[in-house]
């Protein structure tokens, strides 16, 4: 029986981070269909929130004003939460540009300056970007074009990230599944530095949310399809190991609070987005059980762990094959951090109330 069980959660370690991207590639080319693109320009309204911007702030406008885009259909609403490093000319100088700017009372959290940005914002489709980075030429052209289809309710652009690395593999292996989940129609959420929604698709999300790319775009999603833009890319400047470990936890506890707040957050999941956010979301979270789960099946199963442990190891060798590929070897360590420490660390610290709504300058 031990022996068995084993198995089973061997599969399951498989199963997350190889058959679920096998089974997707297979689906996304034989059911996978492109939307309907046209060179419309429908009213965008950009929504940049910020907190601590200040010096960073003119020259996102200036990025966003740049875009090839009809300036007479574009809009741009910034939303400061409460920051306190605001120069008056840096707010003064956006106003001037035909910015938007919406001031909260006080510090509220990314979540509440969203939904102040979607209350204030005219256009058919919204457009989600941060302050950090910077939007590739003719991104919201692309983003656009998806919406002449009126079956997309959101689509996701393509976060860059500068130079290799453990990181950067891991965004190509994230950004490979979501152009698959694209072609499906339901890719399991957004990238928070560059996405859009159609209006009619948009609900304000709770104050506590920590996750608010996913849950808007997901929700999004239960009336529309959500696709993948490749041409639509923010570029991620280069950051330290500490900043992307600590940006990675947060993440995941975002996921660990959608999960367990099935009631709260009941608008993201639906018959379309189900499948993708239990086989891209939330299986990870619980890889950490399914390895200690096989140790200990293992340790109990006696001889029929000679059996046990060629698998897991196979499995283990997919694994890291598939997060290495195209790029350098990133160390044993990096690699169990991410598949093991990360979904418990990010437990411990959603549970202990120290992830906070409130948001740091990166």
């Amino acid at each position: 029986m031990p022996f068995k069980i084993a198995l089973v959660f061997a599969a399951a370690m498989a199963f997350t981070y190889v058959g679920y991207p096998a089974l997707l590639f297979l689906i996304s080319r034989l059911a996978g269909r492109r939307a309907r693109e046209q060179h419309s320009f429908p009213l965008v309204s950009v929504i940049l929130p910020v907190y601590d911007e200040g010096a960073r702030l003119g020259a996102k406008v200036d990025n966003i004003i740049s875009q090839d885009y009809p300036s007479d259909r574009l809009e741009i609403v910034v939303v400061d939460d409460g920051g306190s490093d605001y120069a008056p000319d840096h707010l003064r100088d956006a106003r001037l540009a035909g910015v938007n700017v919406i001031s909260l009372p006080r510090r509220l959290g990314k979540a509440s300056a969203l939904n102040a940005g979607i209350e204030a914002a005219r256009g058919e489709v919204l457009v989600f970007t941060d302050a950090r980075q910077e939007i590739a030429a003719g991104s919201i052209r692309a983003l656009a074009a998806r919406f002449a289809d009126p079956d997309v309710a959101a689509v996701t652009g393509r976060l860059a990230v500068a130079g290799g690395g453990a990181e950067g593999m891991y965004r190509r292996y994230e950004e490979t599944l979501r152009s698959w989940e694209g072609r499906c129609g339901a890719v399991a959420g957004a990238t928070g530095a560059l996405y859009a929604v159609r209006r009619r698709a948009v609900g304000l999300i709770p104050a506590e949310t920590i996750l608010d790319d996913l849950v808007i775009s997901v929700a999004a999603a239960a009336k529309g399809r959500f696709l993948y833009e490749p041409q639509a890319v923010a570029l991620e400047p280069s950051e330290s190991a500490a900043r992307t470990w600590n940006r990675r936890i947060r993440t995941l506890a975002g996921n660990w609070q959608l999960l367990l707040h099935p009631v709260r957050y009941r608008r993201i999941f639906s018959l379309r987005t189900i499948v993708p956010l239990i086989c891209h979301k939330a299986l990870r979270l619980f890889f950490p059980l399914f390895a200690v789960g096989f140790l200990l099946c293992v340790a109990a199963g006696g001889a029929g762990a000679v059996v046990a442990v060629p698998v897991v190891a196979l499995s283990a060798v997919i694994v890291a094959a598939a997060i290495l590929a195209g790029g350098p070897a990133a160390t044993i360590v990096e690699i169990a951090a991410s598949l093991v420490v990360a979904p418990v660390g990010a437990l411990a610290r959603y549970l202990s109330g120290r992830e906070s709504v409130l948001w740091a300058r990166h």
